[in-house]
């Protein structure tokens, strides 16, 4: 398989980055879907990225692949893009990407540490060449374990009264630019419960992107107000 052929960073896409991205520190996005669709990204820093492709959870030898090319620290950023031009060229609107989990893997300081994951685990440095095996198996579990997630929060329905009452604690002084750092707390809670955008339940997913999208328009208005 020629892996690089599976990469949305291409001539298509590519720009021209404004800085020198040698010595950037990379690290990878997962973005995540209720359909097991896969999104993989290779970020080169927070501006660029150097790899984008689309595959299906369960495509274990695809995402092997992925991951042991990405993840290998002598590779140089040939070529970067911006995401959302990759993410239309996949077929994903950039603004449907609200309604995927998203997640990361970084690179730890831990000496003998390769990856940091958040599947409740680190990959190793002493055994490398197996990282891309155990991403391709994790990552094909991951949906089932975050649908989990979900059906012991929803508790059959009932954490939708929760979601109004985080609403309204968000609405409460939606006019005054500072009231973010009221609910910083709330917000900083909610942001774990990410998982939800999977839930099978319409009602939950819907509130719980209404109550992310109140909370980033507080976040908005908070940094608007202090700049």
């Amino acid at each position: 398989m020629d892996v690089k052929k599976l990469n949305l960073v291409n001539d298509s896409s590519k720009v021209t980055p404004n800085y020198d991205l040698r010595g950037a520190q990379s690290w990878i996005r997962l973005f995540l879907n209720r359909s097991g669709k896969l999104l993989i990204i290779g970020q080169a820093d927070n501006n660029y990225i150097y790899w984008a492709s689309l595959t299906d959870q369960n495509e274990r030898e695809k995402n092997e692949a992925i991951f042991n090319y990405i993840a290998d620290e002598s590779l140089r950023f040939d070529m970067v893009s911006n995401e959302w031009l990759v993410f239309n060229a996949a077929g994903v609107p950039y603004d449907e990407l609200k309604t995927w989990y998203r997640t990361e893997l970084v690179r730890p300081l831990e000496q003998d540490m390769a990856w940091k994951t958040p599947f409740g685990h680190y990959y190793g440095k002493n055994q490398a060449e197996l990282n891309g095996r155990s991403f391709a198996r994790d990552v094909s579990q991951y949906l089932d374990v975050l649908k989990k997630r979900c059906r012991f929060r929803e508790a059959n329905g009932a954490y939708e009264a929760v979601l109004d009452y985080c609403l309204g604690e968000l609405s409460g002084d939606s006019g005054n630019a500072l009231y973010y750092t009221q609910v910083e707390d709330l917000i900083s809670m909610l942001r774990q419960e990410q998982y939800l955008v999977l839930s099978d339940q319409e009602q939950i997913r819907e509130k719980y992107l209404l109550v992310a999208e109140t909370a980033g328009k507080l976040y908005n208005q908070y940094q608007s107000a202090i700049r």
